[in-house]
């Protein structure tokens, strides 16, 4: 029973998305997939926030006020905060933190396959990362929902930086440090526990 219902909320899905849309669906890992045929009433109004939550991190103007990392940095925390908070505010709390976990968990498989996200190799520090910022962005999006108020990337980034966001530890070269601000060679770097350290960007500059 569970099977055939799975098959027809596929049937659904293709019947309802445009060739666009599929291609999307089809190229989603397997436990995002799921959230998709678990929520389908509401996975392309999450699709179109998470588009215009990449376009609004691919701007200049978004690189300038945070910083030039694409993994592991500022940006990368921005997008994650003002991802969950944009779908905490229009599809609720509890499906937003069911897609970031599903998102983090493609993220070992990604791993296991030596795919590259965002130009590095997935790996559990950054994920970690990822869930504490998809936190955070959860709290900022229910307050939205709140006040009734209107998505507000600034509100983010001023939020981002006064150091309310977890970034990975790095030094001036960009090079990711471990808790002892050492260096991490490449082949540590490799593996999907290895020694990057997550911190409190705040609690980092008071360093």
């Amino acid at each position: 029973m569970k099977c055939l219902l799975h098959i027809f909320l596929i049937i659904s899905i293709s019947v309802n998305l445009s060739n666009a849309q599929f291609r999307s669906f089809q190229s989603l890992s397997k436990p995002e997939k799921k959230w998709v045929l678990h929520h389908p009433f509401v996975a392309r109004k999450a699709l179109q926030i998470t588009k215009d939550v990449l376009k609004v991190c691919q701007k200049k103007d978004t690189h300038l006020l945070l910083d030039t990392f694409v993994s592991g940095g500022r940006l990368d925390a921005f997008r994650h905060i003002y991802w969950m908070a944009c779908l905490t505010k229009f599809i609720g709390p509890k499906k937003a933190k069911e897609l970031g976990i599903a998102h983090e968990k493609a993220n070992y498989f990604q791993f296991l396959c030596r795919q590259l996200e965002d130009g590095d190799l997935p790996d559990y520090p950054s994920s970690k990362m990822d869930s504490l910022n998809n936190l955070l962005g959860i709290r900022i999006g229910e307050n939205w929902r709140k006040v009734n108020a209107d998505p507000n990337m600034e509100e983010v980034v001023s939020y981002i930086n006064k150091g309310s966001c977890y970034v990975l530890k790095r030094n001036a070269k960009g090079e990711f440090l471990n808790c002892s601000n050492n260096v991490i060679l490449v082949p540590e770097l490799r593996k999907w526990r290895n020694s990057k350290c997550v911190v409190l960007l705040s609690t980092w500059k008071n360093e």
